[in-house]
Formats: C-alpha cells, structure tokens, sequence
C-alpha cells in the first residue's frame, strides 16, 4: 500500500503545479489568480476527503480523474469563449473564480476523494502509524510530483503531452486495484484521450485568437507565446495578452524622443526586458542596444538587428551583477500587473537601476496615462511611479501621451533644441516632425502632465502599492465588479479583519486552531512563493519545487510526531507560537543573497502544519483514521481562507508587513485562548 500512497502524492501535487500555470498562462494573470486557484484546491480537496471516509473505493475514484482531467481542461481552455472575452482582452477576477471554483471543483474533489480513500485502506489498522505513515508517503510523493513538473516535465514534454503524465499516473493506481482483465481496457482509454488532450490544448487555446487557423504556439519556460502572422503584419500574443504588433512605425518611432534630451553621440542603450522588434530598429539608429532577457527560445529573435547584443538573464539579476553602465536605460519588463513586473517599480529597485546608468544617463520608464485626462487610478499610477523613482533620482522630465514616458536622471533635464529640429531627416522618421515633438515635449500637454503627476506613496517591495494600483487598472478595465470590491475594501482597516477571524476562535476551539495553523501555513507558503517571485522572478518555473518542499515538511512532521507522540492536546497550545517566529522572515526586505532561506522556511512550515496534524489527532480521541480526516478537513478549509484572504485582498491592498502582522496576532490570540 505504500506505493499506491506515494502516487497518490506525486499525482496530487503535478496536477496542482499543471493548473497553476496553466490558469496563470491562459488567464492572464498574476498572483491572485494563483491564491483564488490554490483556495479552491483546498477547499474541494477537503471536501473529497470528508466524503470518501464513507463512500467509494480508490480505484473507482482514480477512473473518474482519467475521465474528468480532459472535459476540465478542455472547459479551461475555452473559458475564454464562453465568456465572450475578446483576443488579448485579460480575463476579469470572476472568470478565474469561475474557471477555479466550478469548472475545475469536480476534478479537484475527486483528488480529496483519492487521498481520502488511500488513507482509509492503508493497512496498519488504528495504530499511531495508520494514520501517519500514508501521510509521510503522499508527502514524498508530493515533493516528487512538483520535481517531475518543474525539472522534467517543462524541460522535456511537449505542452500537449504534459497532461498524460497526470493521467497515466491515475490509471497506474487505478491498475494496483483492478484485477488484470482491465488493464487492456484502461490502455484503449488512454488512446482517445491523447488527441483530447492535443485538441483541447491546441484549438482551446486558438479559439481565443482572431484568424487562429494562422497562429503558432510556442510554449517556453518562461510563457506561452502565440505567434500570428497574417498580411505583412506580426503579432505576438503572450499568456494571452497582445505584446507586439509589427511593424507600427508610429508607436516604434516614439523610442527617439528620450534621445532628444541626450548630449552624447552614439550612446550605450540598455532595455531591460523585451522591446518591440520595431522599437529595437529604431533604437539601433541612435546606438549600442543591448537587451536583457531570460528566455533564449524566443520565438520571433529573427525579427530584431542583427546589431543587438543579447543577453539571456533574468534582469534583476542583471541589474545586480552589470558592472557596465549605460547612457539610456528603457525599463521594458512590463506594466506592473504582476509581483514580478512589480518588483521594478519599488524604490530598493530605483537605487539598484540608477547604479546602471552614467553621470547624464536617463531612465525612461512607461506607464499608461492620457494626454486629457489624468485623474483616478491613472493620476495614481503616475504619482507612486514618479515618487518612487525620485528616491534615486533628483530630475524627472514627464512625456504626455496615451503611454507616458517619465523621463529620470541625475542630472537636469532639457530638451535639445538642434535634436528636435533634425531628428526627421537624421533618424529617417515619417510621423516624428519637429511641429509635433515640440508638442509633445514642450507644448500645453505637458505641462498638463507635470501639473497632474506629483508624487505621492513610495511603492516598496513589503509594500508594493503599485501592485495594487495596477490590479485595480486590470480591474477596472476587465472587471468592474472586482474593482468595486477593491475600492470598498480599500476603505477598511487590517484590524476589523483581524476581529473578524477571531470569531470562530470561541465556538470550536481544537477545530479552529488546525484551520489557524493551515491558514498560517498557506501564508508562509503564498508569501515564500512571492518573495521569490519579486527577489528572482520567474517562480512559475520553480513552484513545483516551492510547493513539494513545504508538503515534505508535512510529512517529516509527521514522522517526528510519530516517534514522539502526544495523548493529550496540549502540545498543540503551544505549536502556535512557532508561526510567529517563522514569519518574522517576512516583515523586513529579505535581501537577495538570502532567498534560499525561502526553501528551509517552508520545509520548517511543513514540519509545523504535520507535526499540527499528529497532535490534533490524537488530541481527538476516537478512532486514528476517523479523526485523521476531520482534521485534515479543518486544515484544508482554514488553508483555503486563508489563500483566499491573502492573495485577494491582505497583499494587494495592504501589503506584506501587515499580512504578517495580522497572522502573528491570530496565533497569539489563539494561543492565549486555550489558557484562559
């Protein structure tokens, strides 16, 4: 049985990583759409596990996976659709809760019926071990399953042929608890489920697309890339959100205007994230581009100069170990929708970046804004963008347009009047005249600009208030129901949450403390998963790894618990001191050469929610098996709150300090509880 168990495991948690990114990919989105999937998991998880103490057999359960996988990701994949959400149009936060909470329940459900079931007929009776040797066993499954995702499955199987995995692995339990005669039957199944599983991922995915018949997909480490080529025009569509057209020579050519306010000839450029092929034609007339980027399958290379240097790294990286410096730096590494494009946009970042550039240097950094108009969200986006950046540095020049340009330097600012007036036969423009540049430059617009864009909170990385500012953007744009949400929530103090959570302290007190411990792990778990994201970036690549660390510290907590066991409850009374000490890690900038300690801090908080689970258990009196489930149920739904709670609503509006703050408070108050 206790192969089975390890399965079960490595199915779990490789299915768990697949949907993440997947959803994140397909959807558009950032880290609330991983907290509002990861809530879901849990919550239907638990709910499996409660059903299947009573009902079912694990063969059965196994069977209904292999035939439930394709119909969700197929529906997943045409979401979009469904919805009527146009190509390239972000998907709003009730899509994702949709996709998350309805279409992907059933499946989850049945993988809380799987475990349920594994524990049920592991065979060591009402013993100690009965309950926690299966639990030790999923969890080294669990590491193993994220493994195979992050490091093999990514690496080396084709997008279409990932799912299979998942598959195969269900009907290889399946197969441990059916007689031979089924095994033909269960491999004719598989056949069919291929090409669903090719079609759904291929065609759900071009659906999306206008002309999608003309596309082609190419799905990378670091994204998914829909390349449409149709009369003389590129487009390239990235997680589903249009990156590039080309050529666009009016936008491309918008590139030159920061040069206006050069000294230099032939200066050294540096675009820190990907530009435009045609902005990159542009930049190449005025000198040495180079560009920073971590991906080097980049599908559409061949269409920049040849004159560019490459260099193939994640750019905070790069910011931290150039030693070069560069006249021009264009920040490229997107709108800051994401904790990982956000991250760029917090003042530690601003210090580091202003380290790149030269004595006259100038960062140019886009945001979007309106040559009429700048009130609301948008003034918003611009103030924080603008205070945050003169932190590091003392000039700023603001460039009106539907995208603005805010120009940063240490030193002043003005334009070049021989520039302007011979940029159009110098640079072989068609749209840049000098009638319209002054206009721009030096014109009512903006002056408009400079009068509306003043400054205000300082975005940082244990606050990056222009995440939030920038979700409500998405939010108002896609969704305005999630946008409502926001700004009445936005309104209500961190306090009145932490005495809403208090609550159930005085109803159900061993209930509640498993379900404070799983809401305090998936925190550290969620938080440990964001610092990464804004310290290296690109944790979509490493989650499964992320994620089978903190479930091998479930099960080595269990295994502690059982060579130490507890009769009474009271051992748990003071687990609930521990937390506190873990999340310190997160109130402070944790600096970059000490992110590996995100790993041991989750494997430490696995070893504390496992070590909860032994405790709870046995403080529960009855049979092992019985309790064990009960147990697991309060964990998962505290987890699922607790996913919710933090990626939706503690991070985005009052950042991570205060998130930490409110989950200290609740374990001390729950500590406090049990002795009064």
């Amino acid at each position: 049985m206790m192969f089975p168990l390890f399965l079960i495991g490595v199915l779990s948690v490789f299915t768990q990583t697949f949907l993440l990114r997947e959803v994140y990919l397909v959807f558009s989105g950032n880290e609330l759409s991983t907290g509002i999937l990861l809530s879901s998991w849990m919550l239907w998880i638990g709910a499996g596990v409660s059903f299947s103490r009573r009902h079912g057999n694990l063969a059965l359960y196994s069977i209904l996976y292999v035939l439930l996988f394709p119909v969700a990701l197929f529906f997943t994949y045409s979401v979009k659709t469904i919805f009527h959400i146009g190509p390239g149009e972000i998907a709003g936060v009730p899509v994702i809760l949709f996709t998350s909470f309805v279409i992907l329940s059933p499946l989850f459900f049945i993988l809380g019926c799987i475990f349920g079931r594994g524990m049920k007929e592991w065979e060591e009776g009402e013993s100690i071990r009965g309950f926690i040797r299966p639990y030790m066993m999923d969890s080294i499954g669990d590491l193993t399953g994220g493994l195979l995702f992050s490091y093999v499955t990514l690496l080396f199987i084709p997008p279409s042929i990932r799912p299979i995995v998942s598959c195969g692995l269900a009907i290889w339990i399946c197969i441990l608890f059916l007689k031979r005669r089924i095994y033909y039957l269960l491999f004719i199944l598989l056949v069919p489920l291929y090409f669903a599983f090719g079609f759904s991922f291929h065609h759900g995915i071009k659906r999306n697309l206008p002309h999608g018949k003309h596309s082609k997909i190419y799905d990378t480490l670091y994204g998914r890339y829909v390349l449409l080529e149709e009369k003389g025009m590129v487009s390239l569509y990235l997680n589903g959100v249009l990156s590039f057209t080309y050529p666009n020579r009016f936008i491309d050519e918008h590139v030159h205007i920061p040069f206006m306010f050069v000294k230099k000839n032939n200066p050294e450029i540096l675009s820190l994230g990907l530009p435009p092929p045609g902005e990159a034609e542009e930049l190449v007339k005025e000198g040495s581009l180079t560009i920073v980027q971590p991906d080097k399958n980049l599908p559409v290379k061949s269409l920049y100069p040849h004159k560019v240097r490459w260099v193939y790294s994640d750019p905070m990286r790069f910011i931290l170990r150039s030693e070069q410096r560069y006249d021009v730096v264009f920040l490229n590494t997107g709108m800051p929708v994401s904790l990982e494009s956000a991250r760029f946009f917090t003042r530690t970042s601003a210090k580091r970046i202003s380290g790149l550039i030269t004595g006259n240097g100038i960062l140019v950094v886009r945001i979007p804004s309106s040559e009429n108009y700048i009130e609301g969200v948008i003034k918003g986006i611009g103030d924080v963008t603008l205070s945050t950046f003169k932190t590091a540095f003392e000039h700023h020049y603001i460039i009106p347009g539907e995208t603005a340009m805010l120009l940063f330097s240490k030193a002043p600012l003005n334009p070049d009047e021989s520039r302007i007036d011979g940029v159009r036969e110098k640079m072989r423009v068609e749209y840049l005249t000098p009638y319209y540049l002054r206009w721009l430059i030096e014109g009512e617009r903006h002056s408009y600009a400079q009068e509306r864009i003043t400054g205000g909170v300082v975005s940082t990385m244990q606050k990056p208030v222009i995440f939030y500012l920038f979700t409500k953007y998405w939010a108002e744009k896609y969704s305005p129901i999630f946008y409502r949400f926001l700004s009445v929530l936005s309104k209500i103090k961190p306090y009145v949450f932490f005495l809403i959570l208090l609550v159930p302290l005085f109803f159900k007190r061993i209930g509640y403390a498993v379900a404070l411990m799983g809401g305090t792990g998936i925190t550290i778990e969620l938080l440990s998963l964001f610092q990464f994201q804004m310290i290296v970036g690109g944790a979509y690549i490493h989650i499964g790894l992320l994620v089978g660390i903190f479930m091998l510290g479930l099960g080595v907590g269990s295994y502690i618990f059982e060579k130490i066991p507890q009769e009474r409850f009271s051992p748990l009374l003071f687990l609930l001191l521990i937390p506190p000490l873990l999340l310190v890690l997160f109130i402070g900038e944790l600096p970059p050469y000490l992110v590996f300690l995100l790993f041991p801090g989750n494997l430490y908080t696995g070893m504390l929610i496992g070590y909860t689970y032994g405790s709870a258990t046995a403080g529960m009196g009855g049979r092992y098996r019985n309790s064990a489930a009960i147990v697991y149920t309060f964990d998962l739904t505290g987890a699922a709150v607790g996913s919710f709670l933090v990626s939706m609503i503690f991070i985005p509006i009052y950042g991570i300090s205060p998130t930490v703050y409110i989950m200290v408070g609740l374990c001390i108050a729950g500590f406090l509880r049990f002795i009064i």
